[in-house]
């Protein structure tokens, strides 16, 4: 028998098209774990996999089963605001909580005009405790330099001491870069933006430019 790993330790698998093989000392309260591992995973991938049910035993739960949970849209509510929950929504909403709530850099990629900044605008403007997250949105373009880079992350940040910068104290501060690849390549090709960026997330710290 496979046995479920502690909740927490994972957030997806990548399964063979073979069964499982069914439990052999089956234990009482086991009928879910039976269901997991008899039934081909592979199928149920191709449907909308979640995880593991928390309050069970253990069970596959779809991500559409999230949907039936979501608020009404209300009708006051403005055109260009409106998102219409799905299941992609669903799975883009819960995999950014859990890396934003362990404190994990994130990239995410796609082609335009498929909503990613709507939804991570929305998520952070919307789906946080206002009392402990700060988010600092920037919009790079093509003109954006490291100057402008630098002065605009250290504007909400507080000084502590030093050369040691900061959220208020009991805040958290997120950095939400929009459009990461536009600042134009110098005449080396580097982006010095991104190099900038690339400084903090690799070694927590930049040279002061009042020094």
């Amino acid at each position: 028998m496979l046995p479920f790993p502690p909740e927490g330790t994972i957030y997806d698998y990548q399964f063979l098209k073979e069964k499982f093989e069914k439990p052999k000392n089956k234990k009482k309260g086991d009928e879910e774990s039976e269901d997991l591992f008899t039934e081909d995973l592979m199928e149920l991938l191709n449907k909308d996999m979640a995880g593991i049910e928390k309050k069970i035993c253990g069970r596959w739960a779809h991500w559409s089963e999230e949907l039936t949970a979501m608020p009404e849209i209300s009708s006051e509510a403005a055109f260009n605001e409106i998102i219409v929950p799905t299941v992609d929504t669903v799975r883009y909403t819960a995999l950014m909580e859990m890396l934003t709530l362990h404190d994990n850099h994130y990239l995410i990629i796609g082609p335009t005009g498929t909503g990613k900044s709507v939804y991570i605008t929305d998520f952070l403007l919307k789906k946080l405790d206002k009392n402990i997250y700060k988010p600092n949105i920037l919009n790079f373009s093509a003109q954006t330099s490291s100057t402008q880079t630098q002065n605009m992350i250290m504007s909400k940040l507080d000084k502590r001491r030093k050369g040691v910068y900061g959220p208020p104290p009991g805040k958290r501060a997120l950095v939400f870069v929009d459009d990461l690849n536009m600042p134009m390549p110098e005449q080396w090709g580097a982006q010095p933006p991104i190099e900038l960026l690339r400084q903090w997330v690799d070694h927590w710290n930049w040279y002061d430019l009042t020094d």
